[in-house]
């Protein structure tokens, strides 16, 4: 299988040897990828892909962008440029039918804006959420700032997707001519993070059939898989959740120090949300907000309070929802932004830019702006255990 790469250190003069090589020796130890094929920029990518032939198909490609010091004095260039680069994956996917793994790291220089380094830190975040959401609705499979996001999916493409370690095959990327004789393993890993970005509706059209154990599943495709062939050995959601009232809670992170949001890009193309999920046997609610906020964002915090607790009755079961405010523990973690099966990523917004991100729900637009106006948080004490004392 072939890596292809494209950046502008394959072709400008003013990067030295030593940044070209330091920059490609990231990559060559990923020692499955037959080929790793250079590119300097989008023409010489759309020509090496009229032009191939090679035997090995190109299983994942990585977009290297760099926002050097003059462009970054400008964020109408760089939202071109970002624009630009959006529509050339969406061409990859629709006209080219491409499944190959589309990886784009984004370096944003700059040094070159008279701020000081907090104030440069809130407008690359800010600039990066925003690529962040214009990429990912055309069909890029991950997004990140972080060099090591890249080799650690890079690892997982190999380990899941090249590895001939069983029988069965993707559906949709066997036609592609690889992810092919894979364990059940691998290909439950395969399809999390080559189609977490592909619509409920696209992946009930492309794999109608589980492609394991081939029945129709009742339940979404992901949730089948996750469930029914998940880790040998690990208990199921299923069989941790609660039976008839169903124990959920949502958790709104606002970083304290740039009034930025956490927001989580749910799979198969739901949109935005906040984090949260369900209850599982034996755990608490207060548990529950910090053990799934950091499964689906890789964000540890710190609970500070309750915002609302909802109950909703209905026949065969009941829903109850706690919405908890917490905060980052450490405001430098970064957000995840390699899929899995929890989410495609995490990433904290303002509210200002809440409106260029397609939300699963009202609760961000909601909350988001009832902690902006500082509006009543309730302490943690409300909940607590059955016969304990009240402080």
């Amino acid at each position: 299988m072939s890596l292809l790469i494209e950046s502008i250190f394959f072709s400008n003069k003013e990067s030295s040897k030593e940044q070209k090589d330091k920059f490609l020796n990231c990559f060559l130890k990923q020692g499955k990828f037959k080929e790793i094929i250079k590119s300097s920029d989008e023409n010489e990518t759309n020509k090496i892909l009229n032009e191939y032939k090679s035997d090995y198909p190109i299983i994942a490609i990585l977009i290297h962008i760099v926002i050097d010091k003059k462009l970054s004095s400008s964020e109408s260039s760089m939202m071109e440029l970002i624009d630009n680069k959006s529509k050339i994956i969406t061409e990859y996917r629709e006209k080219r039918k491409m499944n190959s793994f589309i990886v784009t790291l984004i370096d944003i220089d700059d040094s070159s804006i008279p701020m000081k380094s907090k104030t440069r830190d809130e407008i690359n975040n800010r600039l990066f959420s925003l690529f962040l959401c214009r990429l990912f609705k055309n069909g890029c499979s991950l997004v990140t700032n972080q060099i090591n996001d890249v080799r650690e999916s890079l690892n997982i493409v190999e380990t899941s997707s090249i590895d001939k370690s069983g029988d069965f095959q993707c559906p949709i990327c066997h036609k592609s001519g690889f992810a092919t004789n894979l364990s059940e393993d691998h290909l439950r890993e395969h399809i999390f993070i080559f189609h977490c970005n592909c619509s409920l509706r696209d992946i009930e059209n492309s794999i109608p059939v589980c492609p394991i154990c081939n029945i129709r599943p009742l339940e979404r495709m992901g949730v089948h898989l996750h469930e029914s062939h998940g880790e040998k050995g690990v208990p199921t959601e299923k069989q941790l959740s609660l039976s008839k009232i169903y124990a959920f809670c949502l958790v709104v992170v606002r970083k304290r120090s740039n009034n930025t949001y956490l927001l989580v890009n749910e799979a198969a193309g739901r949109g935005y949300w906040l984090p949260g999920g369900k209850l599982n046997v034996n755990e608490a609610l207060q548990q529950c907000a910090v053990r799934e906020t950091k499964e689906e964002t890789g964000i540890d915090i710190e609970l500070k309070g309750i915002l609302r607790v909802e109950f909703s009755p209905m026949v065969n079961y009941s829903r109850m929802r706690v919405i908890f405010y917490a905060e980052p523990l450490d405001e430098n973690q970064p957000p995840r932004l390699i899929p899995n099966y929890e989410s495609m990523g995490a990433i904290y917004v303002s509210l200002d830019d809440l409106s260029s991100f397609t939300l699963r729900g009202k609760e961000p637009t909601i909350w988001f702006n009832y902690v902006d106006k500082n509006k009543p948080i309730h302490p943690l004490s409300l909940l607590a255990l059955e016969g304990s004392l009240p402080k």
